[in-house]
């Protein structure tokens, strides 16, 4: 009940205890798509609220995530149900970083198109220049961020800054129906 994401730990724990990993990973991305980073960065609001804490210690829930996805990271097996239902509605994520990327994705899920801007040249936002490699593999970041939007069909325009290559205004004219800024706080 502590996970900020409202995640179904107990849930994707019993996949992982069963061997079904690719159940443990659909739990985590019924909320959000980025399950192998968080399973490498997370706080761990979870552990720390584990009643196993008063036993031998708290049941290592990061790193069961971090399992389940990378089980399907090395096996190809990292796939997303999209909605069959496509909508002619087209939306604008400005911002690559954790906000936009979840948004993007469940956007695409839900059948509608996404154009993802970031002033950067590649996705992940603060996730690819704060955490260091070591911690968090790039190749990890870029399969659930820019690999995971575009194969749900999303596009990404990099190098693009709002208030300097365009404004919010620029993106209604050019046919969007709606905006969703994610552009972080890394200032």
């Amino acid at each position: 009940e502590a996970c900020p994401s409202k995640v179904d730990v107990p849930k994707y724990i019993d996949g992982v205890k069963g061997g079904k990993f690719d159940y443990a990973l659909g739990v985590v991305l019924d909320k959000y798509s980025m399950a192998a980073t968080c399973g490498r960065v997370c706080v761990r609001f979870c552990e720390m609220a584990c009643r196993r804490t008063q036993a031998e210690g708290a049941v290592g829930i990061r790193m069961l995530k971090r399992y389940a996805a990378d089980q399907a990271l090395l096996n190809n097996r990292l796939h997303f149900n999209k909605s069959p239902v496509q909508h002619a509605k087209r939306v604008a994520v400005i911002g690559a970083g954790p906000a936009g990327i979840t948004c993007a994705y469940k956007l695409l899920l839900d059948g509608l198109q996404v154009d993802v801007y970031d002033m950067h040249q590649a996705a992940g936002g603060m996730a690819s220049v704060g955490i260091p490699s070591y911690r968090l593999p790039k190749n990890v970041l870029k399969a659930e961020t820019e690999d995971m939007v575009r194969e749900l069909g999303g596009e990404f325009f990099y190098g693009q800054k709002l208030g300097q290559d365009f404004s919010v205004d620029d993106l209604f004219a050019r046919g969007y129906d709606a905006v969703f800024l994610g552009y972080g706080a890394s200032q």
